[in-house]
């Protein structure tokens, strides 16, 4: 019998005087592309981190490479979120500030992250732009780091952790942030990939997998138990309905009856346009749900019509000086 991609002999890994993964051994052989799922906080992701070397695993993981392969001998992990720095180094972002006319050109563009990666890896261009084109992301190109919605940064993780090709790869929530088109493109790209040998290790609660997932898997009491198809996987306890406040279920009591109104409003980041001539009316009491495609401009939207309702509280001047470094065009 041939060696097995992955083996892992009695791993261990404690945080401070918490044990995570306690004696787990297990082995994935070729042609064996899991899922592994189960309850939050039960070491899906450490597991993944010390296959991909992220973690130390005091030589209790082995992986045997396909030397005749033409796929790059490589462990590549893709994260839950994206982590990226400005131009000086600087981790510490937080979501809105793509909103802060300071920020505008403080981080790379998408291309320029794409082009760096490449230069990296050894990587050739020309080789993802029919992905990037499937994933509609060539609008996207030119846009500041900073300025990507959740689902768009995860399409970038994506297409940097795929464009590598590697013998292993294991994506962590790869759905998180994506829409429904885009769920479907990501699982026949994996697919394609599986085809072309590259092993895969996913890990969600998801039930809508590529074609090529054939095994399932869990952590219990931090060791690994196989199971037959994701509806077996253990699952976070339900949280109890509670009832909504009733001041909450009240229309409140206001001097006007409108608390948004946006008419013809454009808003767009340099040369890339997220909102068109859109008008929105908000009545006091209303509750809206607000959905559409990965960059469509929900957040920017959210955004505009919040500055809305702080300036019936008086409380714009701040909010409105950030948002005019975006090239507002003003029909609020």
């Amino acid at each position: 019998m041939t060696e097995p991609v992955v083996h892992i002999d009695n791993l261990t890994i404690q945080y401070q005087n918490h044990t995570v993964l306690d004696g787990l051994s297990w082995s994935i052989r070729k042609g064996e592309h899991y899922v592994i799922g189960g309850k939050s906080g039960s070491g899906k992701t450490t597991l993944a981190k010390a296959i991909a070397g992220l973690i130390p695993a005091n030589d209790a993981i082995q992986i045997h490479f396909d030397t005749q392969s033409p796929l790059r001998t490589k462990v590549e992990y893709i994260a839950n979120w994206y982590q990226f720095t400005n131009l000086e180094g600087d981790r510490n972002f937080y979501y809105q500030q793509r909103y802060n006319r300071h920020q505008g050109k403080d981080t790379l563009s998408v291309k320029g992250d794409l082009e760096h990666f490449a230069q990296k890896e050894g990587l050739c261009f020309a080789d993802i732009q029919q992905r990037i084109h499937d994933f509609g992301f060539e609008h996207a190109q030119s846009t500041q780091l900073i300025e990507l919605s959740s689902g768009e940064h995860k399409k970038l993780q994506l297409i940097r952790g795929l464009w590598i090709k590697p013998q292993l790869l294991l994506i962590d929530e790869p759905y998180t942030g994506l829409d429904t088109k885009s769920r479907a493109l990501l699982n026949a790209w994996l697919d394609d990939w599986a085809n072309q040998g590259v092993q895969l290790i996913l890990i969600t609660n998801d039930n809508n997998l590529p074609k090529a997932i054939n095994r399932y898997a869990q952590i219990v009491n931090g060791k690994v138990e196989t199971v037959s198809s994701p509806t077996s996987f253990f699952r976070d306890s339900k949280r109890n309905k509670k009832d909504i406040p009733a001041f909450l279920k009240e229309v409140p009591e206001t001097s006007f009856d409108t608390i948004v109104e946006m008419e013809n409003v454009n808003i767009r980041y340099g040369d890339k346009v997220v909102l068109k001539d859109i008008s929105w009316t908000v009545k006091v009491g209303e509750k809206w749900l607000l959905q559409g495609p990965n960059g469509s401009g929900k957040s920017t939207s959210s955004a505009s019509s919040t500055e809305t309702i702080l300036k019936h509280m008086d409380l714009t001047s701040s909010f409105s000086d950030n948002l005019e470094g975006r090239e507002k065009v003003y029909g609020i």
